[in-house]
């Protein structure tokens, strides 16, 4: 097998965030660097996931401004955010950033609603705020990633609760 792509989830200690941790801890091709989560760092996964004991048995949230360091620079990375609708995408912009300067080749899956619009202004009138990265907007494509043959854009915007 080919080397693990290193795999970070914001968000990790919600709902959508412990369905991620649960794909990833299963998954052949992913290793998970990070689950983050600024209400519950320094605390298992394991102790708001009891399912996820035998799969992440020492596993800890780590805060927001802590997991960078724990992808190597220049690696290969996943990430995966759950985190709200709103907040997502000035995340996902820091994150974009850090990538850079760690010569990350990253891809990423918002699974808040911030990159479902291609749009700026649909965005805008759906949720009524002001989106929080749109010069990112043309970067992502909405989609299901498993149904997706192929993705002019690095990143996707997921389409919903699935």
């Amino acid at each position: 097998m080919s080397e693990a792509i290193q795999a970070v989830v914001l968000g990790a200690s919600g709902y959508v965030g412990g369905e991620l941790l649960r794909l990833i801890s299963s998954h052949p091709s992913f290793q998970l660097a990070a689950a983050v989560s600024d209400s519950r760092a320094g605390t298992r996964v394991a102790d708001t996931f009891a399912h996820l004991s035998a799969a992440l048995p020492d596993t800890e949230f780590v805060g927001r401004e802590d997991w960078h360091g724990t992808v190597a620079a220049g690696s290969k990375l996943a990430l995966f955010s759950a985190a709200p609708h709103g907040a997502s995408a000035a995340v996902i912009a820091g994150a974009l950033e850090m990538a850079k300067q760690k010569d990350w080749t990253i891809h990423v899956v918002d699974s808040s609603a911030d990159f479902r619009y291609a749009e700026q202004s649909a965005w805008e009138s759906v949720y009524g705020a002001a989106h929080g990265a749109p010069e990112l907007l043309g970067q992502f494509t909405s989609t299901l990633p498993e149904h997706a043959d192929s993705v002019a854009t690095p990143h996707i915007g997921h389409p919903g609760c699935f």
